[in-house]
């Protein structure tokens, strides 16, 4: 059975180097979307929302960004984050499990959403951004300082305000600890919100902590408030703003799973859903900063970092995802277990978060290569299908 923590766990990693990573991140024209969602260890169907953004977010859509707010409501733990947009009478939502797809307002003028969320990140995965997005980010292991430079872009004139912001997210956060064991009303539960197998039948009334992981944990937002910093006033095409933040990761996280999430808004009335939308996002990992910023051009990134494949084995789909140093043409090439390329095709440039779906329908069941060449460097890893 595949739960939460093994899935995000049990996908193999390439990592860069310890010298310099990928400090520098960029939508570079693409749409990204974020995805946020209210969730608690006490909230007994909060993990059927988190199987639906495990199982169907993040594989049918590689570029969503996920950030997991905790509600005080329930659980009280030092996995809140004061302010919420989600428990401090926002209006974002009613009740839990519910989430919100960049902040937009749909069905009715509601930015909170019930799972299944699939067909409203499809929506606001096909726009074209109004805002590029690029972050630099790095991180020194010896204060545990992250120093995080924000610059939007305007890519058309815009008129109005826009804010800007930052969130410290952390991935595989025990449940093990009392306060944050996550309760379960799913235990008879054969189908999951998305339509697929639950993950956690039989599991019983508390999830045990080997089998569940709390995964992208807001830790913090770094702007004046949950809503950002104004950043842009009525922006001409071209116009940028540049936002720097800083953030001390605390004795209680693990710098290895800790993400930072960058992002422009338009800005509304607090408790308005007509306000608030995210226009554009990035994330980037701390494992993946250096400590200091290249000094030459020899002291470059490398050209793709956390190349992961899943789920695997794949049965209709694959997902592959990684982190791409500069935006640049990315070919694929899958190869059978005896060496024949079975398909190949090229994806052009479009954000340093690479991400594209690939169908499995017309692959038989067997051990598969993967080759992925970006930026004159080549990766391998292979899957196995299994219908």
């Amino acid at each position: 059975m595949k739960l939460k923590s093994i899935l995000l766990c049990a996908t193999a990693t390439l990592l860069v180097s310890n010298s310099f990573g990928q400090y520098n991140v960029s939508t570079y024209g693409k749409k990204y979307t974020l995805v946020e969602e209210a969730t608690g260890p006490g909230c007994g169907y909060c993990p059927d929302g988190a199987q639906d953004i495990e199982e169907t977010i993040a594989t049918n859509y590689p570029h969503a960004v996920i950030a997991s707010w905790h509600g005080s409501s329930y659980d009280g733990t030092d996995m809140v984050v004061t302010g919420d947009p989600y428990c401090a009478g926002t209006g974002y939502i009613s009740g839990f499990p519910m989430g919100s797809v960049d902040r937009y307002p749909v069905l009715g003028g509601a930015v909170g959403k019930s799972r299944p969320w699939d067909s409203y990140v499809s929506n606001r995965d096909a726009l074209t951004p109004n805002f590029d997005v690029t972050m630099h980010c790095l991180y020194d292991p010896a204060t545990k300082v992250i120093t995080i430079t924000i610059i939007g872009k305007a890519l058309s004139a815009q008129t109005g305000t826009w804010n800007v912001n930052a969130l410290i997210t952390e991935d595989s956060i025990s449940s093990a600890a009392a306060a944050f064991q996550q309760h379960s009303y799913l235990n008879s539960s054969t189908t999951a919100c998305n339509g697929q197998p639950c993950w956690f039948t039989g599991l019983g009334s508390v999830l045990p902590a080997a089998k569940y992981s709390h995964m992208n944990v807001v830790r913090a937002s770094l702007g004046a408030n949950i809503f950002g910093d104004l950043a842009f006033t009525n922006p001409a095409a071209g116009a940028t703003f540049t936002k720097t933040y800083s953030y001390t990761i605390p004795a209680i996280s693990n710098p290895t799973y800790v993400k930072v999430i960058g992002m422009f808004q338009k800005p509304g009335p607090a408790n308005s859903s007509a306000g608030n939308a995210i226009e554009n996002v990035i994330q980037s990992r701390v494992r993946l900063m250096p400590k200091n910023a290249p000094l030459s051009v020899n002291e470059v990134s490398k050209a793709m970092a956390e190349v992961t494949l899943f789920p695997n084995p794949a049965k209709n789909r694959i997902t592959v995802k990684g982190v791409l140093s500069a935006p640049s043409d990315t070919k694929i090439e899958i190869c059978n277990s005896i060496g024949q390329v079975v398909l190949a095709k090229e994806y052009p440039s479009g954000g340093s978060l690479f991400g594209e779906v690939i169908e499995m329908n017309n692959f038989a069941n067997g051990e598969y290569f993967m080759n992925i060449y970006n930026g004159g460097e080549k990766v391998t890893k292979s899957f196995t299908v299994s219908k």
